[in-house]
């Protein structure tokens, strides 16, 4: 998870040559407020522009500059990974652009653009600046929604959530690959046919005496057609082990994903007994309660005895689904189990697999040294030959540089077999798709539970190129672009909801921070207002620091605090951080 903590910024739009300081780990939940132009927003473009080195907003890079002093711009982030603690520094006239760890510059050697990569890719886990916009913010004027992006934008967004963008990148690298081994397997192959006919000609010369040393090597060859034999039945066995293990991962394939719908599962049931705890309190109050606490007015029997018939059908249908929730928990119990005692056959099965390779590659050694030793009594033999015989030794040079060039070419063919494979798999079409195709349904699933929370009574999906496919009562075969703002905002907000969801599941572009620039501002109706604000509520206990940005001070009430902002001369300030 990155835990983004605090961020301090100087002359970086309207705020002056005196730092900013704002905690940003210190609240769950944080009302920024103030009049327009005082700054309120100016936190998200600091935020954005520490991490991407740009603004947030449609503005120009010179211009983040305060007009009025002109100079030392310096926005800092502060953020934690891993129980490492990481600072950025950014800055403009002069422009600076530093990484620390734990206190230590990380090396700065590479160029900029480089530099920035390092950042996103090895740092941020993939969090670049699409998936920020799609996981962090709403509500914006330069927001763009996940619907309003193309095709390949919103698969970008969705394979850097589930981490595997970087497949894309093994693609590139297998390629490049491919084309240096096929020019290479050109040289070796010319190689191979000019050793091949020298071979034929000094065949011709020494064939009278290799048959003298036949007798003393027969011996040598009985042993390496028994080792050989050994090998061959060591690679079955190994050929055996490979294809249970394979059978093994076949079956461990939808581990993930049934343990995905298991914790989905608990998570209900938890729910469920929070709902339930909260109809039992009103229980307890209507039973020991004759009147209203806040408005003082007696409470009817009549309306108590309704009220408390209503609570027991609720306690009756919460009890109910409890049931059903904890069967379908003990049935995945079953799957998970099963997969475990998969994992532990598999890892038996590996351990065979090793020691068999160990067996084939302590045989074929020895075969080595035995040709070796074949090797030296031709040696023998020839030494006292004639010139004419040094031709043998000749022939075996020729054929040992012959076989060294088989056997790099049968290395480069099984290389080239293999990466073949992985570039299949790593085609769209191939591991990508089978990934995404494995969480879709569970996306769509999260996404609708937001909307029927958003108080949206439709069905929405997404399919696997990632467009919408939207039905609902009377409007069957509807697009996003057909739905009002507001309803369209409720979309967005599902969405974003979700995304945060997947990157926390994944631990991929998972971080604490959510703002919501001016949403509670916008076409929201009041039941969406009401229940987005009771999600992020929720969302206070999960690890996670809201900041909304908006105008309603009445909103100070149900945050946990407040940040006002105000612009007295030339210059932006905190006025207040309670």
């Amino acid at each position: 998870m990155i835990k983004i903590s605090k961020v301090r910024y100087k002359n970086f739009l309207s705020t002056g040559n005196q730092f900013t300081e704002i905690s940003l780990d210190k609240s769950p939940t944080t009302l920024i407020m103030g009049k327009n132009g005082s700054g309120k927003s100016t936190i998200l473009d600091a935020i954005y522009f520490g991490l991407f080195g740009k603004p947030f907003r449609n503005i120009n890079k010179p211009n983040l500059v305060n007009s009025i002093n002109r100079a030392d711009l310096s926005v800092e982030l502060f953020f934690e990974i891993s129980a490492k603690q990481y600072k950025i520094v950014r800055g403009l006239r002069p422009a600076t652009f530093e990484i620390y760890c734990d206190g230590v510059l990380i090396n700065q050697d590479s160029a900029t653009r480089d530099y920035q990569a390092h950042l996103e890719e090895n740092i941020l886990n993939g969090l670049n600046e699409r998936v920020f916009k799609q996981v962090i913010v709403i509500g914006s004027a330069d927001y763009k929604p996940f619907m309003q992006l193309s095709a390949s934008a919103r698969r970008e967004v969705i394979e850097e959530l589930l981490d595997i963008k970087n497949f894309s990148q093994m693609m590139v690298l297998v390629k490049e690959k491919l084309s240096i081994q096929k020019d290479m397997l050109k040289d070796i192959d010319f190689s191979v046919e000019l050793l091949t006919e020298k071979i034929q000609l000094h065949n011709q010369h020494v064939e009278a005496e290799i048959k003298k040393t036949e007798s003393r090597i027969q011996d040598i060859d009985i042993q390496i057609d028994g080792l050989k034999i050994e090998i061959k039945e060591s690679e079955d066995k190994l050929l055996d082990y490979k294809e249970k293990i394979q059978k093994a991962d076949d079956i461990l394939l939808g581990s993930g994903l049934v343990q995905t719908s298991y914790d989905l599962v608990i998570s209900k049931q938890k729910e469920l007994a929070l709902q339930k705890k909260i109809i039992l309190e009103t229980k307890t109050f209507f039973e020991k309660h004759d009147s209203c606490q806040t408005c003082k007015q007696n409470i009817t029997e009549t309306h108590k005895d309704s009220v408390l018939t209503g609570i027991l059908q609720n306690l009756q249908d919460i009890e109910f689904s409890e049931k059903t929730n904890q069967e379908v928990i003990d049935s995945k119990r079953v799957f998970l189990d099963k997969f475990e005692k998969m994992q532990k056959i598999k890892t038996v099965l590996l351990k065979s697999v090793f020691s068999e390779e160990n067996n084939i590659t302590t045989k074929r050694k020895y075969i080595s040294y035995l040709e070796t030793d074949k090797n030296k009594i031709l040696h023998e033999v020839l030494k006292d030959s004639n010139n004419e015989l040094e031709s043998v030794i000749d022939l075996k040079a020729l054929e040992k540089e012959l076989e060294n060039h088989k056997n790099r070419r049968k290395t480069f063919l099984e290389e080239r077999e293999y990466l073949e494979a992985v570039a299949n798999m790593l085609k769209d079409g191939g591991i990508k798709t089978k990934i995404i195709k494995q969480y879709v349904p569970v996306m769509n699933k999260i996404i609708n539970e937001y909307l029927i929370r958003f108080g949206l009574p439709i069905e929405f999906t997404l399919d696997e190129q990632f467009n919408e496919v939207i039905k609902s009562r009377y409007r069957d075969g509807f697009q996003y672009n057909n739905f009002s703002e507001g309803e369209k905002q409720r979309i967005d907000m599902a969405l974003l909801l979700a995304w945060r969801h997947l990157a926390k599941s994944k631990n991929t572009a998972n971080t604490n921070l959510l703002i919501l620039d001016e949403t509670f501002d916008s076409s929201l109706d009041a039941t969406a207002t009401e229940e987005l604000l009771n999600i992020l509520l929720e969302m206070d206990r999960s690890q996670s620091n809201i900041f909304i940005i908006s105008h309603k001070q009445d909103l100070s009430d149900k945050l946990r605090s407040t940040i006002e902002f105000e612009k007295p001369g030339n210059f932006s300030i905190m006025k207040r951080n309670t």
